[in-house]
């Protein structure tokens, strides 16, 4: 080689890192705006909590939806809003959610939530995993 520029495929490399840099960016932005949405959302119930109001589910007849909204854990907001058929915050999905972490604990269950709001941070283990989902769709299966 005369050393004359990058060989094609090492081009192709450093897009290919290019791009898996930007998508994980992004993915961790919208992680943190998730967070963000969490810890307002514990926040709020807590506030309830001292003023002992319950607020009403937003579903009807006890409906509790098994998946998180996509548009709000994406995009960091949901159109629909209070209309949305899918859960906002943990609380609001059914106890066998596939989207509920093995370790959550209800507040209404129990379990204390107020160490964390203290804190004003959300472990680890309470954001669901979006990074296996997003290699599933970058691959295409």
């Amino acid at each position: 080689g005369s050393g004359t520029g990058p060989a094609p495929g090492d081009l192709d490399e450093g897009k290919m890192s290019l791009m898996a840099a930007t998508a994980s960016a992004q993915e961790m932005q919208y992680m943190q705006q998730f967070q963000f949405y969490q810890q307002l959302q514990v926040q709020e119930a807590q506030r309830r909590q001292k003023n002992q109001t319950q607020m009403p589910s937003r579903f009807k007849d006890n409906f509790r939806p098994m998946r998180l909204c996509k548009h709000l854990l994406t995009m960091g907001f949901c159109r629909p809003g209070q209309d949305c058929t899918f859960g906002h915050v943990y609380e609001e999905l059914h106890p066998a959610s596939p989207d509920l972490p093995r370790d959550y604990v209800s507040p209404r269950t129990g379990g204390s939530t107020s160490m964390l709001a203290e804190q004003g941070e959300i472990p680890e283990s309470q954001v669901p995993d979006m990074r296996l989902k997003k290699k599933k769709e970058m691959c295409g299966r």
